[in-house]
């Protein structure tokens, strides 16, 4: 019973934080710079770069206290996991040797520890990065969601089929990071942005060309995936985890749907404050909404593929 509810949060937790930090890297590496350009197109003045030096700092803040926050996360997923393997019949510790020395998960769940550590250490200094430090943690956070594909339905598969699936299982979460990790990020750091609403309206213009390049990622990664773990298309309403699935995807739409909406009838009203307000509250239905799938894919993840 204790596993039954602490697997799904841990999942919950642990794909809310990596998307998070995939996000603190796209807009970072892409928000930022090219919403500086719009503003500076816009010639709104001298003291653009200097304003978003104080953003980018709130948002390395952000990363940097997201891969703390998800060291006990990823903690708890080794005792989710021991709570499910456990023998009672024999001693507590051989259990423990056993998954972390001969299983591929044991290996894995060690490397994305030291992932998570590295990142707690290095993602506060997004500022002032060198070009090779910023691409050493570009490498890092592209690693974080392989560890998770590493772990997923994705190696239920064999041969070329398994690479095909942990690959697309791997994009699939950098796209939506991309695209609900940045908007999230935008929304944080909007609300502290005072009459600096400019700033917002450019890092929305800015956004918006990562949410289109995303959306599609995600949904080709998504059927690839589906394609793998459904045998049939009878699954979707005939097997538990077809059921789930369903209501993942039926979710997933209303946030792409509310995603087009902000984007075609939003943008053009960034101009005035009350088209600004109405944008922000959108997009913030549209990450709490994300959040749902996001619980459905935690719940997903632990029932077994028809």
């Amino acid at each position: 019973m204790i596993e039954a509810l602490l697997g799904p949060l841990q999942r919950w937790l642990m794909h809310v934080g990596v998307l998070l930090i995939v996000g603190v890297v796209a807009w970072t590496g892409i928000v930022r710079p090219a919403a500086i350009a719009v503003l500076q197109t816009d010639d709104v003045g001298p003291q653009t770069p200097k304003a978003f030096q104080e953003l980018s700092r709130g948002v390395a803040r952000i990363g940097k206290a997201t891969a703390i926050l998800l060291i006990p996360v990823w903690v708890l997923s080794f005792v989710v996991q021991i709570l499910g393997f456990r023998d009672p019949f024999v001693p507590l510790i051989e259990d423990v040797s056993f998954l972390l020395r001969e299983t591929f998960w044991g290996k894995v769940w060690v490397v994305q520890g030291i992932l998570l550590l590295l990142l707690s250490l290095n993602s506060g200094k997004l500022v002032h990065r060198s070009a090779l430090g910023w691409m050493a943690l570009v490498i890092l956070v592209i690693a974080l969601p392989v560890t998770l594909a590493l772990s997923s339905h994705a190696m239920s598969e064999t041969g070329i089929h398994r690479i095909i699936a942990v690959i697309a299982d791997a994009s699939h979460i950098l796209a939506v990071g991309a695209w609900m990790g940045s908007l999230t990020l935008i929304l944080v750091v909007g609300s502290r942005l005072g009459d600096r609403e400019s700033l917002l309206a450019a890092q929305l213009r800015a956004f918006s060309p990562v949410a289109l390049t995303a959306v599609p990622v995600l949904i080709l990664m998504g059927g690839t995936l589906s394609f793998y773990h459904l045998s049939a298309i009878q699954d979707l309403w005939s097997t538990p985890y077809g059921r789930v699935l369903l209501w993942k995807l039926l979710l997933a739409g209303t946030v792409l749907i509310m995603g087009l909406i902000n984007w075609r009838f939003g943008l053009p009203t960034l101009e005035s404050s009350t088209g600004r307000r109405t944008v922000r509250r959108r997009a913030a239905w549209e990450v709490a909404t994300a959040g749902i799938v996001l619980a459905f894919t935690a719940v997903l993840t632990g029932i077994p593929t028809p």
